[in-house]
């Protein structure tokens, strides 16, 4: 049986793993000579690096890599006789956490009850740090071509909070389901001829517009995380608005083609049909718009 080179590495890292001796307890190496605590916490790292790098050679295994990580990880914490072994250990690998912070990460993994780490010696004294917080940015959507713009206030400190108070909130200024909205409404002053036949020969056309949006309003201080995703969400929702204005926009000049030359009578049915066409333009947006999902959010929730 042909076996891949990588199969091979990762064969070698698994008898490695298999003898270490967890808690720092204390082993031999094949001299005889008793290996200190230290010495035993630094090679679990070294083996968990070995394996790590072996999956990641092996073909159609970049999904496993992830969970074989965490695995791997809380195997190492117990291995160690301490928080500072294990600390001084994982610098040495810096591949194995990435960017995530060493302290954190082992207190977080140390207080997970699924994890079942309470008892390792490199877990004593660890707790989870309380998630900084910090003041509540006053970041606020903004709509290009609103003239006027009226703000709903929403409270929360998770993405679910806040989307809550904006279904909540919204729906008392805005058509169900929207948490924003823009009211438009064409402003004309048609330049007709004087007679017995009166015709529409111009016409001066503008939008009156006003925006209704959220503004997040509680509590003080919030997460860096959270604030950072309000930010984006912030920013799509005024883009999203301005979008339907300038859709208004758009068709604001097929409305002056429609009206200039027709009789006076025929002007409240021209602005009529082009309120249906503008609102069926506004609805395709939408559904189009429905797609695409909000911005991730990875931070800390309440």
């Amino acid at each position: 049986m042909r076996v891949h080179r990588a199969s091979r590495a990762l064969l070698a890292a698994a008898l490695a793993l298999a003898c270490l001796q967890p808690g720092g307890a204390v082993a031999q190496d094949p001299s005889g000579a008793p290996v200190g605590a230290d010495a035993d916490c630094a090679a679990a790292f070294g083996v968990a690096d070995a394996i790590l790098r072996a999956v990641a050679m092996t073909p159609g295994t970049a999904g496993r890599s992830m969970a074989l990580g965490s695995v791997l990880l809380d195997l190492t914490i117990t291995w160690c006789a301490s928080a500072e072994t294990w600390l001084a250990a994982v610098a040495a690998y810096p591949d194995i956490l990435g960017d995530a912070d060493p302290q954190a990460t082992l207190a977080t993994r140390c207080t997970d009850p699924a994890a079942a780490l309470a008892g390792a010696p490199a877990c004593a004294g660890q707790i989870v740090p309380a998630p900084r917080l910090v003041a509540r940015p006053g970041i606020k959507p903004r709509v290009k071509g609103a003239q006027r713009t009226r703000y709903y206030a929403i409270r929360g400190l998770s993405p679910d909070e806040l989307f809550t108070q904006m279904q909540v909130n919204g729906a008392a200024v805005c058509p169900t389901h929207a948490v924003a909205c823009v009211t438009i409404q064409p402003v004309l002053r048609p330049l007709v001829t004087t007679g017995a036949s009166c015709r529409v020969i111009g016409i001066q056309a503008s939008l009156s517009v006003q925006a209704s949006l959220p503004r997040w309003a509680g509590p003080p201080r919030v997460y860096p995380e959270l604030a950072a995703w309000w930010r984006k969400v912030a920013t799509r929702i005024g883009r999203h608005e301005t979008q339907h204005i300038r859709i208004a926009q758009r068709h604001l000049a097929r409305l002056r083609r429609d009206i200039v030359g027709r009789s006076c009578a025929s002007l409240s049915s021209s602005v009529s049909r082009w309120s249906k066409r503008l609102g069926t333009a506004q609805d395709a947006f939408d559904a189009k718009e429905l797609d695409r999902p909000w911005p991730d959010y990875d931070g800390p929730t309440p």
